[in-house]
């Protein structure tokens, strides 16, 4: 009676090891074929067929795609940065727009923190995965090709954002700082009494300039990610 309890025991054993055999196996095709091998990044919602396909493998999907999705989700809820600075057209503006960039300078700061926030919290359930040999090589490339990438883009893109705030609040206070020693023309350029304070805040501005030339090329990234994200939305059936 042992012996035979043992057999089915083993026999039983032998089955579930065919099917997560097998999980395992769809896992890492799909993972190849959908997520690394396309030219676009592609992080779509598991259909239900696929999470009965890849078995207790489909929540390690799940760390992916949510990490990827929650990134998305920051930057659709960023604060007012935008509104404020292509509202500066001069000088002029710049020194009457100084109380709205300061207060966009605060939730830009605020956003920065939240952004490296989900960061850290999607590098921890990364870290949590204990994935099998051959599927942990694979799994690392599909998490190489569209969370990290990403994540980079996107915080390196709001750093430069925030850093464009810090020099145009600068400038702002230092026109203010001016008094009646700067004037503004009829364009709404400035112009200073003293040398030294025109080299100063020309340094500044130039220092503006290459942080916004920065700034066009990340962005530039940054949406082509996500329109080959759109562009790769539909999700593979099984």
């Amino acid at each position: 009676m042992t012996r035979l309890v043992a057999v089915i025991v083993l026999v039983i054993l032998v089955g579930c090891a065919d099917i997560n055999d097998g999980q395992r196996q769809a896992f890492i095709t799909f993972l190849n074929t959908e997520v690394i091998a396309p030219p676009v990044v592609k992080v779509c919602e598991l259909t239900p067929g696929q999470r009965i396909s890849f078995g207790r493998y489909a929540e390690d999907y799940d760390v992916l795609n949510t990490a990827f999705q929650e990134i998305s989700d920051v930057i659709y809820q960023t604060g007012n940065e935008d509104k404020v600075t292509g509202r500066i057209q001069s000088e002029r503006d710049n020194l009457s727009l100084l109380n709205e960039l300061r207060s966009a300078q605060s939730i830009n700061n605020q956003f920065i923190l939240r952004l490296k926030n989900v960061s850290a919290q999607n590098q921890r359930r990364y870290n949590a995965l204990r994935l099998p040999a051959d599927l942990k090589p694979v799994f690392d490339a599909a998490w190489e090709k569209t969370v990290v990438p990403f994540d980079e883009t996107i915080t390196h893109v709001y750093f430069l954002r925030g850093k464009r705030l810090d020099l145009l609040v600068a400038m702002g206070a230092f026109l203010q700082g001016q008094g009646d020693k700067v004037h503004f023309n009829t364009d709404g350029s400035a112009s200073f009494s003293e040398p030294e304070a025109n080299h100063y805040y020309r340094g500044l501005q130039s220092n503006l300039f290459t942080v916004q030339d920065d700034i066009n090329i990340l962005t530039e990234q940054m949406i082509a990610v996500i329109r080959s994200q759109q562009t790769g939305a539909e999700p593979a059936g099984l």
